[in-house]
């Protein structure tokens, strides 16, 4: 049993979402979250549409599946970079969820992209981008 989070655009049709919620709860709690970080902390697994949600969890390390049942642009460049991954039929949202839990055959890759994602638009995680940023600023006020 896993906890999904599903966290909708304004301008989503919640009945349809609340369908397909009721019919993928077999194997699975899901919810539909209207306060991201909230529902990003607590969820397992991340549904979403393209959105900066499938940024934002992958900086959590969460599984993480773009649901494209309608075909829209702009989901390449995350499922290229391996953090997540993409269905473009209802009918494929089970079997994905199981793929991508720890253990599944996408589990570990996806969480080692998500790392590799998080350092490059984040920066390291190490405890020390503070100093970084005062590094920078004293040799850019020395030059001045």
């Amino acid at each position: 049993n896993c906890l999904a989070l599903v966290k909708p655009h304004a301008c989503d049709d919640l009945a349809a979402i609340v369908r397909l919620l009721k019919r993928t709860s077999s194997h699975s709690r899901a919810r539909l979250c209207t306060q991201l970080l909230e529902g990003l902390l607590m969820a397992d697994i991340v549904i979403s549409q393209i959105s900066t949600v499938v940024a934002e969890a992958a900086y959590l390390r969460k599984p993480i599946i773009i649901a494209d049942f309608e075909h829209v642009a702009g989901w390449d460049a995350y499922t290229r970079s391996g953090i997540c991954i993409r269905v473009t039929r209802e009918s494929e949202l089970s079997a994905s969820v199981n793929t991508i839990l720890p253990g599944g055959a996408a589990g570990e890759a996806m969480q080692v992209a998500q790392v590799g994602f998080s350092e490059q638009y984040l920066g390291r995680s190490d405890g020390q981008s503070a100093s970084r940023v005062v590094n920078a600023l004293e040799e850019v006020c020395s030059v001045l």
